[in-house]
């Protein structure tokens, strides 16, 4: 989206990325919007359980080199941490919009606890014969994690968008 390449992460991994993208203002219009979409996805598909916490940061180019980088890194740390502890703060008049709503006497889905979708169905576990109501997306990930074990490899082809 902000027009750069792979070559512009400094780290990926564990759940969480560095990237090193160009100073302009559309950048941080861009990051902010990404952050909302997904955030607000995240909030109204998966109940606020998962957060997208992302900051950034003004860099002088000085800053990327030793000593100071290891300075650069706490502060962009601390930033992370702020963010993480205030999730979904932007979405507070949504989420009051959601307390007032009247609770539902539809199921709950026995993996993620969703009561808000109107079809739920009944599986049954293959090792432990155990009946349980879910709702379609972890009826989704439970079948693809079953059926996952009875296999001995697992191929990946990549192919063009």
């Amino acid at each position: 989206a902000v027009g750069v390449t792979p070559a512009n992460i400094i780290y990926m991994g564990g759940g969480g990325f560095s990237l090193l993208l160009p100073n302009e203002n559309e950048t941080v219009e861009i990051l902010s919007k990404m952050k909302d979409v997904v955030n607000r996805w995240f909030y109204k598909e998966q109940q606020g359980r998962i957060y997208l916490g992302m900051q950034w940061m003004e860099l002088d180019v000085h800053e990327l080199y030793a000593p100071q980088f290891k300075t650069t890194f706490r502060r962009m740390n601390e930033k992370l941490e702020t963010d993480k502890r205030s999730n979904f703060n932007q979405l507070l008049p949504d989420m009051l919009e959601i307390a007032e709503a009247v609770p539902t006497e539809k199921e709950e889905c026995q993996i993620c606890h969703r009561d808000d979708l109107p079809q739920m169905k009944s599986i049954s576990d293959r090792s432990t014969k155990e009946k349980m109501i879910v709702c379609p997306l972890c009826e989704t990930l439970f079948w693809w994690g079953d059926n996952l074990t009875d296999y001995q490899y697992i191929i990946r082809e990549s192919k063009p968008l």
